[in-house]
């Protein structure tokens, strides 16, 4: 019955120290605040990146601003990129 506890124990610590680990590692990724090597500030467009084409589009597509306030007086804005075939689609950035 020890034998059996001792188990439990440990995987139960075992678990605990996954989760607070994997908690961790999400923390620092997602939310603390600093520089994140995955996220890139460059605003050149090489024609060697696989998704050149899609960024050559976005950066000359005709967008407009739109603006609204939140009710905790908040000021939202997002840029608008009209379809012009008129399918009831529609883009949001």
């Amino acid at each position: 019955m020890k034998k059996w506890w001792n188990t439990l124990g440990v995987l139960v610590v075992l678990v605990a120290g996954a989760v607070i680990g994997a908690g961790s590692y999400f923390y620092h990724v997602a939310i603390a605040r600093g520089d994140k090597s995955f996220v890139t500030q460059s605003t050149k467009l090489s024609k060697k990146s696989s998704v050149y084409h899609q960024k050559y589009w976005y950066l000359h597509a005709r967008k407009q601003t739109w603006t609204i306030e939140s009710s905790d007086h908040l000021r939202l804005v997002a840029w608008y990129i009209p379809v012009k075939n008129s399918k009831n689609l529609s883009n949001i950035f």
